[in-house]
């Protein structure tokens, strides 16, 4: 079913609507960039909703994209030759978003090394993501129009805009959050299952929680820096495969989750770029439209999930 969704959806970014431009030099990448987007997002939410134990729980609430918002906030109000170098600006987006996203990651793992407790960190990601989310608004309502037109343009998301060595960058993330998941789904599995049984059969509590959350925050602040915020899709993919799937392993979880993260991906591309002729809509709500509705089914279907 997933393969053939998928490869019904390559061709829709490759030739729906055919125009002049080179499909290897725009088209392709744009391919290639949503398949690891959806690849390292979709593993991502899979760890954070296994550690927190917690089906709503995606890669938000470890605080990296509000860090990465409010980041990109400070960058355009303090930088004064943003709107005048295009290529300067480009470069300063992608490091402070990378900046401020692993910066709160890096205090979200000092928060759980010191207390221990998932919970608290659930919690204080929830608040410290409205606090953020509060101060970004209060800095760009101070920004100038340019300045305000680049932070919503960020905001929407995209994949458009990761060419040539960029590109290699993000495959070697997917491949390292892909490698780095395969060494913790086995004490994954067993911490499933509770703390006591986990801990009775020698795994190390607090560093997996701490290399687990680790890994799924780096991956989701390197995603943001490169794409933008890209919502729901680390939270509903595997989300959606736990409601079908009639096994709830990580095993048999895994591969469909990927899956599904490109599933989900290429639909926020393909209707971002085509659904309204002449007019390129945000992969951001794109995808919060699509997954929105898996949520509420979820929700309603199958509550031994919540």
């Amino acid at each position: 079913m997933f393969l053939i969704a998928i490869a019904l959806l390559v061709w829709a970014e490759l030739y729906l609507r055919p125009s002049g431009v080179d499909l290897m030099l725009f088209r392709f990448p744009r391919l290639l960039t949503t398949v690891f987007v959806g690849i390292s997002l979709s593993i991502s939410g899979l760890i954070i909703q296994t550690v927190f134990r917690n089906p709503l729980a995606g890669p938000y609430i470890t605080g990296v994209i509000p860090g990465a918002y409010f980041a990109v906030a400070v960058f355009l109000l303090l930088v004064p030759f943003l709107g005048s170098h295009a290529v300067l600006t480009a470069i300063g987006l992608k490091a402070f978003a990378m900046v401020g996203g692993l910066s709160i990651m890096l205090l979200q793992l000092v928060l759980l090394r010191k207390y221990k407790s998932v919970t608290i960190m659930l919690l204080f990601g929830v608040v410290l993501g409205y606090f953020l989310s509060g101060g970004s608004q209060v800095l760009v309502s101070v920004s100038s129009a340019k300045n305000i037109q680049s932070f919503v343009q960020w905001g929407f998301g995209s994949f458009d805009k990761v060419f040539g060595s960029e590109l290699w960058i993000l495959g070697g993330i997917t491949a390292f959050t892909i490698m780095g998941y395969i060494r913790l789904i086995g004490p994954l599995q067993v911490y499933i299952v509770g703390d006591d049984l986990a801990a009775n059969t020698g795994v190390n509590l607090r560093s997996l929680r701490f290399w687990s959350v680790a890994l799924a925050g780096a991956t989701a602040g390197l995603i943001t820096a490169y794409c933008g915020p890209i919502s729901f899709v680390g939270m509903v993919a595997p989300q959606f495969i736990r409601l079908i799937s009639p096994s709830q392993a990580l095993n048999t979880l895994s591969l469909n989750t990927m899956l599904a993260g490109i599933v989900f991906c290429l639909m926020a591309d393909v209707a971002s770029h085509y659904l309204i002729e002449n007019m390129q809509l945000s992969v951001n709500a794109m995808a919060a439209i699509l997954g929105a509705p898996i949520v509420a089914i979820s929700l309603f279907a199958n509550r031994k999930l919540f």
